[in-house]
């Protein structure tokens, strides 16, 4: 259970995190911890993605958003959402659906873009490779793969 605030010295910032309490499901709980204390963010990101283990050809998390993967038509996509939604509920887990995206490709994830086709670098991320000359000749070609090694 989170101390109570009269026991935080006032002197000291806190912010709320979730925390991880173990367990078959596990569970999330609030707890006041001091600023920039990381472990409380990458312990949620944890239970995450073991939550998602059990859904894992449909669903994925990073950081702490949830990819939930197309795998067939509209019906199926619906159904892919519905189980998602119903392991996270079975788990009491709260989502705050307000920045959901639906149906979108070439969603930016951590400097990628994925899409249905895959996961490729982002243009801002390969850009100088991108403005390289096309080489048009052996001697080119030799020299830009010179370039690169």
């Amino acid at each position: 259970m989170a101390p109570p605030s009269s026991t935080i010295s006032h002197c000291i910032r806190t912010r709320v995190y979730f925390i991880f309490d173990g367990g078959r499901h596990g569970r999330l709980r609030l707890i006041h911890l001091p600023q920039r204390a990381s472990q409380s963010p990458a312990l949620a990101t944890a239970f995450l993605q073991s939550l998602l283990q059990l859904v894992s050809h449909i669903g994925l998390s990073y950081a702490n958003n949830i990819v939930i993967k197309r795998t067939g038509d509209e019906t199926w996509s619906y159904e892919n959402v519905r189980q998602v939604l119903d392991l996270l509920e079975d788990a009491e887990v709260t989502l705050n659906l307000k920045p959901t995206w639906c149906g979108t490709t070439g969603v930016p994830v951590l400097s990628t873009l994925w899409s249905a086709g895959g996961i490729r670098p982002a243009d801002e991320r390969i850009a100088d490779i991108l403005a390289l000359p096309t080489p048009s000749i052996l001697s080119n070609l030799r020299s830009a793969a010179a370039m690169v090694r």
